[in-house]
């Protein structure tokens, strides 16, 4: 399943069992449907309850393309949801535990 999300910030950090890995910041992206037309596509563009973690190895095989694909779309990037497993890690700067969308690829 893909999904869309506005991608706040992109950052490096280190896991304890991953090596260097990237932190993706983003906001899903919300749709206004009548039936199966969009009407319209919005996001959030800053940090809020909305916004989610995505863990992915600090690879340029693997951001470039997010990051390419969302400079070419107003900052949207399509993630392959599949990609993808839920997890709870700790938050070091917030000091606390939450849930993460971990690469399936580690």
């Amino acid at each position: 399943m893909q999904k869309d999300y506005f991608i706040l910030d992109i950052k490096g950090g280190e896991h304890n069992l991953h090596g260097e890995i990237a932190f993706i910041k983003a906001n899903p992206v919300m749709e206004t449907k009548i039936g199966d037309r969009v009407l319209s596509r919005s996001a959030i563009d800053h940090y809020c309850n909305e916004t989610e973690t995505f863990i992915i190895p600090a690879d340029p095989i693997l951001l470039n393309p997010i990051i390419f694909e969302a400079q070419s779309n107003n900052g949207v990037w399509t993630a392959e949801m599949s990609d993808f497993r839920d997890e709870t890690t700790f938050d070091e700067t917030n000091g606390k535990r939450i849930k993460v969308h971990m690469f399936k690829g580690f």
